[in-house]
């Protein structure tokens, strides 16, 4: 198959002359990327692909589960997860999942684990309730119930040994301990949706319903508290705060979004001041290697299952918000999709997104936005970085639990979108932008295919070409077509990741004619009414015709720069004559007063020389249609005024213009300065002799009288005559 592409590409090489100069497909954009499909490799803003950690899922085997809310790791180092729809939390341990509690409600909601091994337990559903489990004893009891309460959203715990609850849908923060529990805080809105706690023991909530944040703290015994931020949107999905002791606020829209993640395909300009440059040393987290999909899955049925109410406000997608001591908010990042879970690991930030389960890396220092993963799921509705350094991913519809380890994945690809060339095209070499050296035990290789049609997954596409190293340009062997794809392949040992970003295509197609689609002329003239109106005095009125345009429309298919000749022939003649050489514009003003009266057209030639070796250049031509000059102004016979009885006057002339019809003629007494319409004999304007026959009424007017007869063509040429009437003159 090879063998017989290079051999095609040869003889097409020889046999055609019309080739074209060389021109480039080039991918070094993020949104250039998204548009191709990615497997374990890391997607960022500045249009960058690398190899992402290793990723699992570790809840493959449990079919019994369509929604994971929430993991944590006992001391022991197992994991514990919060399911639903049948309230189930599971443990996994040597590597299976086993049933660890089963709650008398559908859906629990949230889990936090204590030092002793003790695991509490927030249900949602009919009533919320919070049960103590002794994971070594196996014990459990409800250490909380409250039939105003219907879902335990957040749990945390404190200090002594105190529990801290988010509840809905009443708004209030409960605190449990060994004396029982009560209610140190409540709100307006329904619902607590997240949680926060500093270093100072102040607590952060974040609520639906307005999307507010309320600051709690503790002062001589006593909770008091205050709203700190009122988003745009309505819900604070999560909270965190970073190293420096500064709050970060996620928000969601509560309605299905777009799910379009147009922050990360915009480049910021320029970089901070502060932001090193160089490679990328390591990476955090990465794609799955299990569930990968470019289909959207079916959102959460967030309503059914007495999540959060589905109304918003914002139509502008949703943002992370930063919150200094001071309560100043900057808004760090925004994007159309809705914002589910939230944690900060070393001053980055990393997001679960919906509705199509995206994981995103956010480095504000550096402006920075990473696509680490893409789960086939609705929601990523929690995220627990553990202290090994992985990050767990609890995801809905499907319920799924995604390691994202600290090691690299060992292999990744990467396939571009379609390239369309537009038409049968020869391939030169593809040159793949490598940021810095290929790291030792990693390799990249990259293939191509082609084919004339352009759906990926016909059989009509030609076979891969062998894997060829991608640290300097190949030669691309695939055949001659209009369609092409190309094929990164990424290697690792796990310790290092090559990078690329940018790729870029040589391509020559044989030379095309230009097309010219249209030739008008614009005379500049109006249509003519029925009645027009009276027109100014002669001494300010300007008369005439302005020039004529001649106008065209033209196209190259190679996008070659076009000049164009304008020639012109009169009706009957055999000659062309040149009015314009290697012209540059599309239109030619054009002095009709140069030539002789007479029936004329015009003929446009196209031709993009300029663009292609000398002789190599093809044109185009086309005709107008036949067109009218006349700058003959028509002439006014047998001109006889006569005065009659009451003062009247009767007027009667002959009209006349060799080329074009009569427009339209006035009359005026003595310079008045108006002038009077008069119609022809029958009324109607329209041939090109006509006869006046009128009379009209001198007035206040006595001889002797100087009657002035303005005509004029359809061209705006315009002819004069006059007669002096004396007393008692008649004519």
């Amino acid at each position: 198959m090879q063998k017989k592409a290079i051999v095609l590409l040869v003889l097409l090489s020889a046999s055609s002359g019309l080739a074209v100069k060389t021109e480039y497909w080039q991918d070094s954009e993020s949104k250039d990327f998204y548009a191709g499909k990615s497997k374990n490799l890391v997607l960022t803003n500045f249009g960058r692909l690398f190899l992402a950690p290793a990723a699992k899922n570790l809840l493959s085997e449990r079919t019994d589960v369509s929604l994971v809310f929430d993991v944590q790791k006992l001391p022991d180092g197992s994991l514990v997860a919060a399911t639903g729809p049948e309230g189930k939390v599971l443990i996994l341990k040597n590597r299976k999942w086993k049933l660890l509690y089963r709650a008398d409600q559908p859906y629990i909601f949230s889990l936090e684990t204590g030092k002793n091994g003790k695991i509490y337990i927030g249900t949602g559903g009919g009533m919320g309730k919070i049960i103590e489990f002794d994971s070594k004893t196996k014990k459990s009891k409800v250490i909380f119930a409250d039939k105003s309460v219907h879902y335990i959203w957040k749990l945390k715990l404190i200090g002594g040994g105190q529990l801290l609850a988010a509840t809905g849908p009443t708004g209030k923060l409960f605190l449990i301990d060994k004396n029982g529990s009560k209610a140190i805080f409540s709100c307006k809105q329904k619902n607590l949706l997240s949680m926060a706690v500093g270093k100072d023991h102040s607590i952060y909530l974040g609520t639906d319903s307005g999307g507010i944040i309320y600051k709690v703290t503790k002062r001589d015994g006593k909770f008091a508290s205050r709203a700190l931020f009122d988003a745009k949107e309505d819900e604070i999905s999560a909270l965190a705060i970073d190293s420096r002791g500064l709050l970060y606020a996620s928000s969601a829209s509560g309605k299905k979004s777009r799910g379009q993640a147009n922050a990360l395909l915009k480049k910021p300009l320029g970089k901070p001041a502060s932001t090193k440059a160089g490679g990328r040393k390591s990476v955090k987290s990465a794609d799955m290697k299990k569930g990968l999909t470019s289909k959207p899955m079916i959102p959460i049925p967030l309503r059914t299952m007495g999540q959060r109410p589905l109304s918003g406000r914002s139509t502008r997608g949703n943002a992370i918000y930063r919150i200094d001591e001071m309560g100043f908010v900057t808004e760090v990042y925004r994007d159309q999709v809705d914002i589910s879970s939230m944690i900060i690991v070393k001053d980055k930030i990393y997001i679960g997104t919906g509705p199509k389960g995206w994981i995103f890396e956010i480095d504000p220092s550096g402006e920075k936005i990473a696509l680490i993963a893409r789960a086939e799921a609705g929601y990523v509705l929690s995220l627990l970085h553990a202290k090994n350094g992985e990050i767990f991913a609890c995801t809905g519809t499907p319920g799924k639990i995604v390691e994202l380890t600290a090691g690299l994945s060992k292999s990744g690809t990467f396939t571009s979108k379609v390239f369309d060339a537009k038409q049968i095209t020869r391939w030169g070499v593809i040159d793949t932008s490598v940021v810095g050296s290929i790291p030792q035990g990693c390799s990249l290789t990259i293939q191509t295919r082609s084919s004339a049609i352009g759906d990926a997954n016909d059989p009509g596409w030609s076979e891969w070409s062998d894997a060829a190293s991608a640290n300097k340009p190949v030669h691309i062997l695939s055949p001659v077509a209009r369609f092409l794809q190309y094929k990164l392949s990424f290697r690792s040992q796990g310790l290092s990741t090559p990078e690329v970003d940018k790729i870029r295509i040589a391509y020559m197609q044989n030379n095309q004619a230009p097309k010219i689609e249209s030739v008008s002329i614009n005379t500049g003239l109006k249509k003519p009414s029925a009645r027009p109106a009276s027109p100014r005095p002669l001494a300010v009125k300007k008369t005439g015709q302005k020039p004529y345009k001649f106008i065209w429309k033209a196209k190259d298919p190679n996008g070659d720069a076009l000049r164009y000749s304008v020639f012109l022939k009169r009706i009957g003649s055999p000659f062309w004559i040149e009015l314009e050489k290697s012209y540059k514009l599309p239109m030619l003003q054009w002095n009709q007063k140069t030539v002789p009266d007479g029936r004329y057209e015009v003929k446009v030639v196209a031709n993009d020389d300029l663009s292609n070796p000398e002789g190599f250049g093809l044109s185009d031509q086309r005709i107008s249609d036949e067109f009218t000059v006349d700058n003959t102004p028509p002439t006014i016979t047998n001109l006889k005024c006569k005065l009659l009885k009451g003062n009247k006057l009767l007027i009667k002339a002959d009209l006349a213009d060799e080329i074009s019809n009569i427009k339209n003629a006035w009359i005026n007494i003595d310079s008045n300065k108006n002038w009077q319409y008069i119609p022809p004999e029958d009324e109607l304007y329209d041939s090109r002799a006509e006869k006046l026959n009128q009379v009209i009424d001198l007035k206040d007017k006595t001889a002797p009288v100087m009657v002035t007869i303005k005509v004029e063509d359809l061209f705006g040429n315009t002819g004069f005559g006059w007669q002096l009437i004396k007393p008692g003159q008649t004519k």
